[in-house]
């Protein structure tokens, strides 16, 4: 038996995914391995694999346009699963959604529907961009709720599913 961990580290031009392997039994000490790992493969060993899918089915359908207050109060604050009962999110942290977005080249200009100037946003780290027009938006606001109940609502008719 083995016990995973992933690691991040981000500088201002560079993320890193390390996987480090350590076995739980005392007679394969020294045993450690460590390899690096492309984001994809991070993501999927993480679980993350689901809220990318989900990201391109909202861009794709364009549930998400005018409404991306509701798509980051859905990615923050809700569980999600697909039709089949199968898990696609437990909810994302801010940073965990503003990786995600950066990731998946999420349109910049659309903070300008949170109130947001995006000039007034870091412009050369797309991550640290997106993390603080999230910290910004308010997720957890009446508004952001109802505007995340109106993306549910379009995107059930895929198979998603919302929970509290």
């Amino acid at each position: 038996m083995t016990h995973q961990i992933i690691l991040y580290s981000q500088t201002v031009s560079l993320a890193t995914f390390l996987m480090i392997t350590l076995p739980t039994e005392s007679e394969h000490a020294g045993q450690e391995e460590i390899r690096p790992l492309s984001w994809e493969t991070a993501m999927s060993e993480a679980g993350m694999d689901g809220p990318r899918k989900f990201l391109e089915s909202v861009r794709r359908h364009g549930w998400a346009d005018q409404n991306l207050l509701g798509l980051l109060h859905v990615l923050i604050g809700r569980r999600i699963t697909d039709s089949a009962g199968g898990l696609v999110s437990q909810g994302l942290t801010w940073r965990e959604a503003a990786a995600l977005l950066t990731k998946v080249r999420w349109d910049k200009d659309t903070v300008l529907q949170l109130g947001l100037d995006p000039k007034q946003l870091p412009p050369r780290d797309r991550a640290r961009y997106w993390y603080t027009a999230i910290s910004q938006a308010r997720v957890d606001s009446p508004h952001a709720r109802a505007a995340g109940d109106r993306l549910a609502k379009c995107a059930e008719t895929e198979g998603y599913h919302f929970h509290q």
